[in-house]
């Protein structure tokens, strides 16, 4: 995995990356406050401002494939560095809904690419299901059966 971050703004919370395999992939995020205090202890003290400096003084990192499999085999752990990125993309899908967005952050222009990430879980879906009965209850006349087709 390769990503170019050009600028991190702390005071304005802002995350920009560009460059990537698509138009999409060139994006500015909003980092949550976790992200953000991650990084800035990261780049604390750091004069190249490279948030992942290369091993050469003055390079940044082009792919952190070999330094996570570095630490994996140090720790004696394994997982595939994409997990945590569908895991992003399944609790944000969860919590917000919102797949255009969704697809920003991910750097995707195909929503059909976005959906690759998320992985619903059936605690969702029930959950999906006790709103729409919900709503249903309010409005009688207007309920329609799961999978029913006008």
């Amino acid at each position: 995995m390769s990503l170019r971050v050009e600028h991190v703004d702390f005071e304005k919370g802002k995350l920009r990356i560009i460059d990537g395999k698509s138009k999409a992939a060139r994006r500015t995020l909003t980092m949550s406050p976790a992200v953000k205090a991650i990084l800035a202890a990261r780049a604390k003290g750091r004069s190249t401002g490279w948030l992942f400096e290369g091993k050469k003084v003055g390079t940044r990192l082009t792919k952190l494939n070999n330094s996570h499999d570095a630490v994996l085999k140090k720790i004696g752990a394994e997982f595939v560095l994409y997990e945590f990125r569908h895991t992003f993309a399944t609790r944000f899908g969860e919590a917000v809904g919102n797949p255009i967005a969704l697809a920003a952050i991910l750097g995707h222009a195909d929503l059909k690419t976005v959906m690759k990430y998320c992985h619903v879980r059936e605690s969702h879906t029930a959950k999906a299901m006790e709103i729409y009965s919900g709503k249903q209850a309010e409005q009688p006349g207007k309920a329609l059966a799961a999978g029913a087709v006008n």
